[in-house]
């Protein structure tokens, strides 16, 4: 076997046998989804590098599509969630998996949604493997988690289908959003990193490591590290984590490229462990030395249990990540718009504007995103959540004027000189009041834009009339 060959079938090879038994019972759902069972609704969540992704491509690859009679079968369509979702995005991404070309203008959500179901029925999907669901109630997403529900169920529904969700812990949020897709999903499933302290948790690690191991041997290069040695070794690297030595591996292969086959031995091994991030403690490196104590991998897995932790921590409560405030807040006026009182507030910290705002909130720089998420708006900026609350509730009632709404700016009052309004005044042998000029009213934020000449025409005309 060629090297470069056998190093592909190291990666490729060993991540489909590691996934066989990470997870068998989704191969079962899989298999009864074909049959024509009953749909379900999975979900499976864990942090980074646990091994959700190289068990999504196992799957795929277990269960390739295929063309029947000049007919394009694919059984089990693996779709990844783009940050920012949207309503349109959501079944375009489906098609774009698919192959199918996309209209670039011109369809609604309901027609994208119409046109998935029959290209569905087309290629004969019957499972979903959606990557990276969790964007989808992450801060930013233009989809509101109940209906971002409520689309998973309908999909179900049309076409009988198996639906299965990947993502961190926070994919959460879409069932607590939505009852009736709660009731109806499957018991949630966590990934965790192998605890070694646990004899089933050691087993499995070993039989991980055990597999690529046997491939490095049939592809001509045994590695000559004890298996009991080279998985205690390999734990002290991952921390328990096979995401981690799913890079570790492959890297290893990659690095005996251009020599002749040869055993491995521990040096090797370590020059590989210098090329990834090792998810274990910086104080004890892995194939570092022979012996390592039991107390060596505890702390590697304590380590990178605290890091997992940390992560999911910070997606829960952002301000805890980077606790900051503006240097000014201040509330709404009681007549002004949410996106005037933005732009008031970021005139107000001398910010370039309200984009920049919506960047230091950590959210997309749109309007949706900025005015869609009170809560996590105002945890990241320090404001009052009665004030990010009253803002929303503003674009809301201001979207419900439709085309009186102005989407780029707040409108405003112009501002005539007094001069002008006196000298038209005299003109018509009236009396000049002593009221001041139009000034810009009291809810529009600063910087906003005034109406175009043509109104301003109008305007002079009528006081000329």
């Amino acid at each position: 076997m060629a090297l470069r060959s056998g190093c592909q079938w190291v990666i490729d090879g060993g991540a489909l046998s590691v996934c066989r038994w990470l997870c068998g019972a989704d191969n079962r759902y899989i298999e009864d989804a074909r049959d024509g069972f009953a749909s379900r609704i999975e979900w499976i969540v864990g942090p980074s590098r646990v091994g959700k992704t190289m068990l999504i491509n196992a799957l795929a690859r277990e269960h390739r599509g295929q063309n029947v009679d000049g007919k394009r079968r694919v059984p089990v369509l693996v779709v990844s969630v783009l940050p920012n979702i949207s309503p349109v995005l959501l079944p375009s991404s489906v098609l774009s998996a698919l192959g199918v070309p996309l209209q670039q203008k011109g369809l609604t959500s309901g027609m994208m949604f119409k046109r998935m179901l029959d290209q569905l029925k087309l290629a004969a999907t019957r499972v979903f493997l959606f990557e990276e669901a969790s964007h989808l109630v992450e801060p930013g997403a233009r989809v509101p988690p109940r209906a971002a529900g409520d689309w998973f169920k309908a999909a179900a529904d049309a076409l009988n289908m198996t639906i299965m969700l990947f993502g961190v812990p926070r994919l959460a949020k879409l069932f607590e959003g939505n009852e009736p897709l709660r009731m109806r999903a499957s018991a949630r499933r966590e990934f965790r990193p192998y605890d070694f302290r646990s004899p089933s948790d050691q087993k499995a690690f070993a039989s991980c490591v055990r597999t690529y191991a046997d491939l490095f041997s049939e592809s001509g290069w045994p590695i000559e590290i004890p298996l009991k040695m080279l998985v205690i070794q390999c734990y002290l690297l991952t921390g328990g984590l096979v995401g981690v030595l799913s890079k570790f591996m492959p890297e290893l292969a990659s690095q005996m490229r251009y020599e002749a086959p040869r055993p491995l031995t521990i040096e090797d091994c370590r020059f590989a462990a210098g090329a990834i991030q090792a998810a274990g403690h910086p104080d004890f490196p892995a194939f570092a030395k022979t012996e390592v104590s039991p107390i060596e991998l505890t702390t590697a897995h304590a380590l990178c249990a605290r890091d997992q932790r940390h992560v999911d921590e910070s997606r829960r409560d952002p301000i805890s990540r980077h606790p900051m405030s503006l240097l000014r807040t201040f509330s709404p006026f009681d007549d002004e718009s949410g996106f005037g009182y933005y732009r008031r507030l970021a005139a107000g910290n001398a910010l370039w504007g309200w984009r920049e705002l919506a960047g230091i909130a950590n959210v997309t720089r749109s309007r949706s995103a900025l005015l869609g998420h009170p809560d996590h708006i105002a945890a990241e900026l320090g404001l009052d959540e009665s004030w990010a609350h009253f803002a929303s509730r503003q674009e809301q009632q201001c979207r419900s004027w439709r085309g009186l709404r102005r989407s780029q700016s707040d409108a405003v009052r112009p501002a005539f000189p007094t001069a002008e309004i006196e000298r038209i005044q005299q003109r018509r042998g009236e009396r000049v009041n002593d009221e001041p000029a139009c000034e810009v009213g009291k809810g529009s934020s600063i910087g906003s834009q005034s109406y175009g000449p043509r109104w301003g025409h109008r305007r002079r005309r009528e006081l000329e009339a």
